[in-house]
């Protein structure tokens, strides 16, 4: 799709991304605009595409490490003060405003 970086460059990505939404769901697949980057065989380069389309079980890299999800809070003098972080799949507390335990497992495919 072209213009890259253009609004309608966008807009493409997301119409393709709805007019994939039935055989995604019918086939457990995840769909993502603008990304996330991919691997191809060979060098460890990176490509951002227009559109990913992902099967399950489908391998990534970093796989095996143990996925996590951290919240940075606390912000003082431009930096984040506080960071946490908890293995995938367990709760994490998001401090105020917010104020609310996450539950994790929402990002569990």
């Amino acid at each position: 799709m072209s213009p890259i970086g253009t609004p309608e460059h966008l807009w493409m990505a997301a119409d393709l991304h709805d007019a994939l939404q039935p055989l995604r769901r019918e086939r457990g697949w995840r769909g993502s605009p603008q990304g996330p980057p991919v691997c191809i065989e060979g060098p460890r380069n990176s490509l951002v595409p227009d559109y990913v389309l992902v099967p399950p079980g489908c391998p990534r890299w970093g796989q095996a490490e143990l996925p996590t999800v951290t919240v940075h809070s606390d912000i003082a003098d431009g930096a984040y003060r506080s960071i946490a972080t908890v293995p995938m799949g367990k709760p994490l507390h998001l401090p105020a405003p917010v104020d609310v335990e996450l539950d994790t497992s929402i990002f569990m495919a």
